[in-house]
């Protein structure tokens, strides 16, 4: 008998697309995988030529909503909610079909379901392996004598039995109860056990389960789950102090009163995820873990931004707050950070949560005290104010020119941004409004009329301004939008 197919030839797929007239056009044969990208921390469904390694056939993000669709054994389907394109990817191997569903559940925080379109005969005979396996794995009592039998358990689980796993840990309330264990063996200083128990909450964070994440980072268990992972066995100079720093660094501030407990226990979470990525076990984490765990901070971050825009109190508390000219230095600050934060996670969003989310933001006419914010003396609160515009302008332009065209006869928010321009010093700013500018100035994103008032008041209030550290003192109305062509020139010299 022939050695067992290579993984290659196990993901081998066809890449299927819905055309127009609903027939399904062919996109070639190659190689699939879910793949994590840390700049846009998610994970894709990635699809490699088999002729040319360096040919993409596809890349679709993986998605938390439930679109996708197993057919038979060997075909994984789903419509991409932004396109509304509808894809579909057919294995040469059921395995490779398996493994690539099961990758895309886990994310999702969900069970792989059944293939289906399998006969009764399969039927039975899955039911009953499966049967077999379950009654084969069994989780010891939580309890000090079995921590080293619950760590090897969880670091030899294969795969395929990893879903069965995690439900039998939900269902128990096994988590809990290992917390209790930790308690007792840190309380009577058994160091052996200790290090067994770090093994067990790192097998558990490994197991990459939505659910699974949200016991261990519940508010009352999150801190002894640090302290569990304090414990590593490799570290044998001095114990990590997880808690110690996380508690000495921890600082939840309101800038505005959030009052949706929902949101705010999802900031909770996000804060804690964070902590156990980037400082508890960075070096221990896969890539599978690594994704899951961001897959569940970017579905957070969309859940607390779309609440936030919705909720009209929050945003007109921060608009006042942003408009207050009595605040201090550092309490704008906050509030323009959180601003720029907010604008920095939209970006993730599908464009019609997108262009809500800043529908609202004009509506309670979050630009304007931005104005007064360019004109601070200090960098970081210009820095902060520059962001916000350009996060805007990589969204929509037009918003901003609608309201820079709204504050008419002052113009007080252009004037603003381009004395960050053209001023003296503050050379780290200058780049961001030169793209807020440029943005701003597109002719080829302007509509007819829009492009004719919004050139036509900048040639004649503005480019002066920005001409004059290049040829001194230059009289307003410089060169106005359809104006001479004949080789006059439009501007005066210095007196």
């Amino acid at each position: 008998m022939a050695e067992a197919e290579s993984d290659d030839s196990r993901h081998r797929a066809k890449v299927y697309c819905l055309n127009s007239n609903g027939q399904w056009d062919d996109r070639g044969t190659g190689h699939a995988a879910v793949q994590y990208s840390p700049e846009d921390e998610a994970a894709f469904v990635v699809v490699v030529s088999e002729d040319d390694g360096s040919q993409v056939l596809l890349q679709a993000r993986v998605h938390m909503e439930d679109i996708y669709q197993r057919q038979q054994e060997t075909i994984v389907s789903w419509n991409e909610p932004e396109t509304g394109v509808d894809y579909a990817l057919s294995f040469q191997d059921a395995e490779g079909c398996t493994d690539l569903w099961e990758q895309i559940c886990s994310l999702q925080g969900r069970e792989p379901d059944g293939a289906g379109g399998t006969s009764d005969a399969e039927g039975a005979s899955s039911t009953a392996g499966s049967a077999g396996a379950d009654t084969a794995l069994q989780l010891p009592a939580a309890e000090l004598r079995n921590v080293a039998a619950i760590a090897d358990l969880l670091s030899e689980v294969p795969p395929f039995r990893r879903a069965r796993l995690v439900e039998l840990l939900l269902q128990s309330d096994y988590v809990p109860q290992l917390v209790r264990v930790f308690g007792v063996a840190e309380d009577l200083e058994c160091t052996d056990d200790l290090h067994h128990l770090y093994g067990v909450f790192k097998g558990l964070v490994l197991l990459n389960d939505a659910s699974l994440y949200e016991q261990l980072l519940r508010e009352d268990l999150v801190m002894s789950v640090f302290g569990a992972l304090e414990y590593d066995p490799d570290l044998h100079v001095a114990r990590a102090e997880h808690r110690a720093f996380f508690r000495s660094q921890q600082r939840f501030k309101q800038v505005v009163p959030i009052t949706d407990e929902d949101v705010l226990k999802r900031i909770h979470q996000n804060y804690h995820l964070s902590f156990l990525k980037d400082v508890v076990l960075p070096r221990s984490l896969d890539d599978n873990a690594f994704a899951a765990l961001n897959q569940i901070a970017f579905s957070n971050n969309m859940q607390i931004v779309s609440s936030l825009a919705n909720d009209d109190t929050f945003l007109q508390s921060l608009r006042d707050k942003l408009a207050d000219p009595s605040l201090s230095s550092e309490a704008l600050h906050d509030a323009l950070r959180l601003l720029q934060e907010l604008t920095t996670i939209a970006k993730q969003l599908q464009l019609y949560n997108r262009s809500t989310f800043y529908r609202k933001f004009v509506e309670h006419a979050c630009f304007a005290p931005l104005a007064a914010a360019l004109r601070r003396p200090e960098p970081e609160i210009r820095l902060c104010a520059l962001e916000v515009l350009l996060a805007s302008t990589q969204h929509e332009p037009a918003l901003l020119r609608t309201c820079i065209l709204s504050q008419r006869p002052g113009y007080e928010l252009c004037h603003a941004l381009i004395g960050v321009l053209v001023s003296p010093g503050g050379t780290g700013e200058k780049p961001q409004a030169s793209e807020v500018l440029r943005a701003l100035l597109d002719p080829d994103a302007m509509e007819g009329r829009e492009r004719d008032e919004f050139l036509n008041l900048f040639y004649d209030e503005f480019v002066d301004k920005i001409a004059q550290p290049v040829a001194g003192k230059v009289s307003a109305g410089t060169g106005p939008l359809n104006g001479p062509t004949n080789g006059t020139s439009g501007a005066r010299g210095g007196e």
